[in-house]
Order: structure tokens, then sequence, then C-alpha cells
């Protein structure tokens, strides 16, 4: 039997959504060109190794795996990031820092499980090369924001942590590493109930278990937060984090980004390249986050090349969800429809093109009887008509 649909996890994007994947993915990558970023293209199918590398990173069960005609593993991408930091790596080193860049495109995971677990997603990301200081963060969460208000979103959060809460406790500890995994992993998700049977068996003093087991609920209001992390004890290592995401927050309430942000302790990133700053955005209707990112400075040594760095990726997937959810109104553009008929093309032409130079959409049709006109246009969003006859324009909006 011909397999007639996509496999699971795939999906077509038709015109009505493609539409609206188009206007935020230009949206976005305006903003990004006109702040200075420069656009790279990556391979979409990288060596295998470049990801196996990345255990701790990636399940190992997710990535697309193919063997290439010399025997090779190759994979499809399962993220964007990697393949930055090697092309920074292997093409870029000679460029003046700090390097600026930002990219669009699919990435691959082989999700298993989930009959409606999608497989393929659209990012758009911007990527800051060597420059380790807190204004690259700065920028990085700002820039960040600005993306999403760009692509049509008002109302969402900033989750912020950094990854040496948790590295500093569990160096503390002597956790092993496949512990260290499993314990990030539940204290992210919040997991309280696991986690404190986790806990229960491992050889770590009281103390620790203690923290551990604070850290998943010591988030929300920055306020809030910063009172009740003064009431744990920190060392002078967390102390320094602590004061590093103080000074984060009062710089993005002074860019008039405070009610957008809030501070999450147990935050430990998805991808355990991070090396400081993390952060997740939400919105409603979205399902999951809509932006993810971080500082990843150790990322760059696995291709022999030392460059500080931080990032972050936009799902445009869950951005269409929410954007639909929210207000479908506030993507509708003027779009008009233009009817000509044997003698007035040239007419149309004209006009069409002046339209298109004031960034309105333009589309020409024949004006025949098969043509279905109140149905054509609502079919394909057109909210203007414009008839040509006799090379004479009446405009019957």
């Amino acid at each position: 039997m011909k397999k007639l649909y996509t496999p699971k996890g795939m999906e077509d994007i038709l015109i009505d959504s493609c539409s609206m994947y188009t206007k935020v993915d230009n949206e976005v990558q305006q903003y990004l060109n006109l702040s200075g970023y420069h656009k790279i293209s990556t391979s979409v199918i990288e060596y295998y190794d470049v990801y196996s590398d990345l255990k701790e990173a990636f399940d190992e069960g997710t990535v697309f795996k193919l063997i290439d005609r010399d025997g090779s593993i190759i994979a499809l991408r399962p993220d964007m990031t990697v393949p930055c930091a090697r092309a920074v790596s292997t093409g870029m080193r000679h460029y003046p820092k700090p390097l600026k860049l930002y990219y669009s495109g699919n990435v691959y995971r082989n999700y298993i499980g989930r009959s409606d677990m999608r497989r393929t997603f659209l990012q758009i990301g911007a990527e800051i090369f060597g420059d380790s200081g807190i204004w690259a963060d700065i920028e990085l969460i700002t820039t960040a924001c600005n993306c999403l208000r760009k692509a049509g979103l008002k109302n969402f959060k900033i989750d912020i942590g950094h990854s040496e809460v948790f590295n500093t406790i569990s160096k503390l500890t002597g956790l092993s590493k496949d512990e260290e995994n499993l314990i990030s992993s539940l204290i992210s998700e919040k997991n309280i109930v696991e986690l404190e049977v986790v806990l229960r068996d491992l050889k770590i003093s009281d103390e620790h278990k203690c923290l551990l087991l604070k850290l998943p609920g010591i988030f929300g209001n920055p306020d809030t937060v910063f009172d009740l992390i003064r009431k744990l004890g920190l060392d002078k290592q967390m102390e320094e984090t602590v004061a590093y995401l103080k000074e984060l927050y009062i710089q993005l309430e002074k860019c008039s980004l405070g009610q957008h942000i809030s501070i999450d302790l147990g935050m430990t990133g998805e991808q355990r390249y991070y090396s400081g700053l993390i952060f997740k955005g939400y919105t409603y209707g979205a399902g999951s986050m809509v932006v993810t990112g971080g500082r990843y400075d150790k990322l760059t040594e696995r291709f022999e090349y030392q460059c500080p760095a931080c990032g972050f990726a936009i799902d445009v997937n869950h951005i269409i969800k929410a954007l639909e959810k929210q207000s479908g109104d506030s993507l509708t553009d003027e779009k008009v429809l233009i009817l000509y008929d044997d003698k007035g093309y040239d007419k149309a032409q004209l006009i069409a093109e002046e339209l298109k130079a004031e960034g309105i959409k333009a589309c020409l049709a024949y004006g025949s009887d098969k043509l279905n006109i109140e149905e054509y246009m609502k079919v394909y969003d057109f909210n203007k008509l414009i008839t040509i006859k006799d090379k004479e324009a009446a405009d019957n909006a």
C-alpha cells in the first residue's frame, strides 16, 4: 500500500499556516539583521560524531541517523547551536569579535512514543561569539524579547536561571554523572515526588539533600526569589551567581522588561552544554516554550577552539500556535485581488506593482465566468477587490 501521507511527527505546512510562518520568519529575521547580526546557513546534515560527543546534551535515540555512501554515520541536525559553533570554530576564527550571527532553519528530532509529537521544528535564533561579559547576556535577552514582540506576541514570560546553581551543589555532593543528569532533569521538571525518592537512597549529607529539594520551589517574582535565597546560607561561588542574576534583572528592568522576567533557581537547561545563563520563554496558547537560550562558553572547545558564546532559539511552530489562539486578526494584512479582462491586463499589472511597492499584497486574476469571486476571496483571505474593465479601474471594496 502506498504511503500517501507524511510520516508520524512530520507535516505539510499549507497555505494559511505557511503565510503566518513566512510573516513571523520575515519580521524576526529583519529585526536581527537591523540589529547588526549576520545571517549564517549551516548544513542540514552533519557527521553524527558532532552530536555523539554531546550525549549529555542530546538523547542519542532522538537523533536521526543515516549511513553515507562511504560508510560514515551522518545525522539530521537536532539543533542549530552546535552547527553554528562548529562553523565558527572551523571557518570563522579570524573574524573580529564579538561575532553576531543569526539563522533560520528546520531541526529534526526522532521523538518516539506519543503520536502527536512533532519531529521537525522551524527555529530562528541568534548567537554572540567572543564575548563573555554580562552585557552580552543582557543584550541576548533583550534581543530575544524584542524578537518575540516582532513575531506578534505581547504577553510572555522569560524565566531566567543559571547553570552554576545546580553545578556548584553537584560538585559539593560528589554526584556521579548519571546521578547528576537524573537529578538535574527532575529539578528542571519540578518533579519533587520522584526527586525525594532518588535523594533518599543517595549517600550525601542531609544538608545537601535539603538544598536540592528546595531548588525546584525557588522560582517566581525576582524580588521574592532573592529574599528566599538570602535565607539559604550560600557559599561564595553561589553568592557570586546570585549577584550576577540580580544585576541582570536590574538592567533588564531599566530596559522596561521587568514585567516579563521571573527567576528560577531550579532551571538546569535542556541542553547540558550551558555554562552560565539559562533562560526559557513562555506565552499563553503555545503549549510549550517559545524561546530557549543561554551561555555555552565551552562548546567550541569540542572543535578545538576556545571562544565564549551565548545564544537563543525561537520555536516558530509554538509561536504560530500561540498567535492562532491569542489573536488571529493580528496577522491579517491588506490583501488585494485585481480582476482584469482581455483588454485590462497591462493596467492591472501596473496597479499591482504600485501596491506591492507599498508593501501591500496584490494578486492578479482573469475575470472569467468560471471564477466564483466571493468564494475565491474568502478562501484566500483577500479583503479588497479591484476590477479592471476596458483599462478603467473601479474600486469595489
